[in-house]
């Protein structure tokens, strides 16, 4: 393993961009991620000083890892070299919001839920929902591409973000996008750049478009006896005129977990006039078993978003897959995890929106060999169609040289790599954290 870390010269290099007190040397770790050295943590005011930093690790090849929150840290391969750590906790201002135009522009490292906040005063939504957003910066919730719920009524957040400004590998401060929905014009670097996980460039800010919010909202629980019944009625209901903001599938284990029926079950979020919510009682009939609203909804939607992070925090040896795949696929897959659970030793678990976007959660019942926590991911890959994917968000550091982290790509990966290349040839960034 390479022990290279940043000598006492760079550090004092670092230092004078950002001043004393925004740096700390010899670091071992941070968001939970062991570093395979000691690393110094830097905290640049602006765009300038962090073009400065990344002239200087491109110069002297030093590995930078961006960072916000430090949510998602825990994510993807062991880097086996880290210089820098990057943290944009200082950039947090909102740099314009004009609620007449549903339009708002924020730092990198403004906290999702202070944004949300900001704009919720004035009866407008961002439709960013990921988990720990308490924690979790703009930055980071673009680079990892995270979100919630919302994603089943307003798609993830390439659809409603419209511009970046971010910094390249060699220091060059560049933009993509615009203010305005209607900058559309050139080749879409917004959402290249989203889900990148920090391997192109330093995200500094990002334009978002708004939308307003419900008069208000409420959340009706559906139980069903088994995933053949859950899935026949959420085909239904995908097919109705019904316009929910969220459609939220949790297994028997999951639901438990969040204090409802030990049973297969849709969570489903109206938002609207009483007129438009009666019609949804009207419209879910009997299956509605359940009604949340006040202030027990927005309490129990934060525990299912925060379900798998909650048994990864319990359970370290737990392992967390995050499965991207079709509508009519989802039936199959849940019925696949469950056998393979079963017959490993683990206890399983899911949560997700349930048009194919799921989070499976399997937990060993007792202590289980490195080997089979990569037959469990490689079982369930095989059964997973090809343009699916299935990526491990959680498990123990030490398994991560066992088992295929990221898994196949639907995506063109010499593309992915002609595209590093050329932002940032010397791969300084985030090195072997990614596919990349």
């Amino acid at each position: 393993m390479n022990t290279v870390r940043t000598d006492s010269a760079i550090s004092r290099e670092l230092e004078a961009i950002v001043g004393s007190a925004h740096i700390q040397q010899g670091v071992g770790e941070v968001g939970g991620m062991p570093l395979p050295n000691p690393a110094d943590i830097v905290e640049p005011g602006g765009d300038e000083e962090i073009a400065a930093i990344l002239r200087i690790a491109n110069e002297r090849g030093l590995v930078v890892v961006p960072a916000g929150g430090c949510t998602s840290q825990t994510l993807g391969r062991v880097p086996h070299r880290v210089d820098i750590v990057l943290k944009t906790t200082r950039l947090a201002a909102v740099e314009h919001y004009d609620p007449g135009d549903l339009t708002i522009g924020v730092q990198a490292g403004a906290r999702v839920f202070d944004v949300l906040g900001l704009v919720a005063s004035n009866r407008q939504l961002l439709p960013l929902d990921p988990p720990a957003l308490n924690a979790r910066t703009i930055g980071g919730a673009l680079a990892t591409a995270a979100h919630g719920p919302l994603r089943h009524r307003f798609g993830g957040v390439r659809e409603f973000c419209v511009g970046l400004r971010y910094v390249t590998a060699d220091g060059t401060i560049a933009k993509a996008g615009g203010k305005v929905v209607k900058n559309v014009a050139g080749y879409d670097v917004t959402k290249l750049m989203i889900g990148s996980h920090g391997t192109l460039a330093v995200l500094t800010a990002a334009n978002f478009r708004l939308f307003p919010a419900p008069r208000r909202t409420q959340t009706f629980v559906c139980s069903f006896e088994s995933v053949t019944d859950l899935v026949g009625f959420r085909d239904r209901l995908v097919a109705s005129p019904l316009a929910p903001f969220a459609v939220e599938l949790l297994s028997p284990e999951a639901a438990r977990s969040v204090e409802l029926e030990s049973a297969w079950t849709l969570l489903v979020q109206a938002g609207g006039s009483e007129l438009v919510l009666a019609r949804y009682r009207r419209e879910l009939g009997e299956a509605a078993g359940r009604v949340i609203e006040g202030e027990s909804e927005p309490a129990l939607w934060h525990s299912v978003r925060e379900h798998a992070r909650a048994v990864a925090a319990r359970n370290p040896l737990s392992m967390v897959v995050s499965v991207s795949l079709p509508l009519a696929s989802v039936h199959n897959c849940l019925q696949t995890a469950q056998k393979i659970a079963d017959s490993g030793g683990y206890s399983f678990a899911c949560v997700g929106c349930a048009h194919g976007a799921l989070s499976l959660i399997f937990e060993p019942k007792d202590a289980q060999s490195p080997a089979s926590y990569a037959g469990v991911i490689a079982q369930l890959r095989s059964a997973l169609p090809p343009d699916a994917s299935a990526v491990v968000t959680h498990c123990a550091t030490d398994l991560k040289n066992d088992i295929d982290i990221w898994g196949r790509t639907a995506t063109d990966l010499p593309m992915m790599q002609a595209v590093k290349r050329a932002l940032d040839p010397k791969d300084i960034l985030n090195r072997g954290r990614y596919l990349l």
